[in-house]
């Protein structure tokens, strides 16, 4: 489990998959510039991540990114496609769009 905090109110405790599946699908689709990439790689390494350690800039991007992503993505796992495993990562996306 991930504590991703994007403010001090504002914190969403994800599983690695989920956030890693979402940010592979933000790269995937050009939503997350490839140097934001670090910030995963950070966040699976330490537990979690918060964004008040990065510049107000690249924090700003980066919780647009996911934000866009998630809803995004939402929107694709709730079509008449979506499989049985969808489930769990639909409730990740779910709770990072309440939390921002």
């Amino acid at each position: 489990m991930l504590s991703i905090r994007f403010t001090d109110q504002a914190e969403w405790w994800v599983s690695g998959e989920t956030f890693d599946r979402l940010f592979q699908a933000g790269l995937k689709a050009g939503a997350i510039a490839p140097e934001l990439e670090f910030w995963r790689h950070a966040a699976n390494a330490n537990g979690g991540l918060s964004l008040s350690l990065l510049e107000p800039s690249e924090s700003n991007e980066l919780a647009r990114c996911l934000y866009e992503t998630a809803k995004s993505e939402l929107l694709r796992v709730e079509g008449k496609n979506a499989k049985p495993e969808d489930k769990a990562y639909k409730e990740g996306l779910m709770k990072l769009l309440g939390a921002l």
